[in-house]
């Protein structure tokens, strides 16, 4: 829940700043990405999880921790990978959706 808040503070914040730079966009993104890593971390030690659904979720904090930091360090080459990345999700997602529709018509 913290992340959604965070996650739509950023976008009120950049539809109000129109004229703000794709740097400090990006530096938002990294810095989420850092945010929800570590949620991830800290959500799985849950004791709702089994052994091997936790050590999914610390690999993926960590690996969305990583992120963050990559991206941060190198905002240009982040700001790349992160249209890409929203490219090939769009494209994986709009998929998945044509196929949930279509397996539903079936139903």
């Amino acid at each position: 829940m913290l992340l959604g808040v965070l996650e739509a503070g950023v976008g009120v914040y950049l539809l109000r700043h129109d004229l703000l730079e794709l740097g400090v966009f990006i530096a938002l993104v990294g810095l989420a990405f850092i945010v929800k890593g570590v949620l991830e971390v800290v959500g799985a030690f849950d004791q709702q999880h089994t052994g091997g659904e936790k050590t999914l979720m610390v690999i993926i904090g960590l690996l969305a921790v990583l992120a963050g930091i990559v991206v941060l360090a190198h905002p240009v080459s982040g700001g790349l990978v992160f249209v890409w990345v929203l490219g090939i999700y769009g494209i994986i997602a709009g998929a998945v959706g044509v196929a949930q529709a279509i397996r539903a018509r079936d139903l």
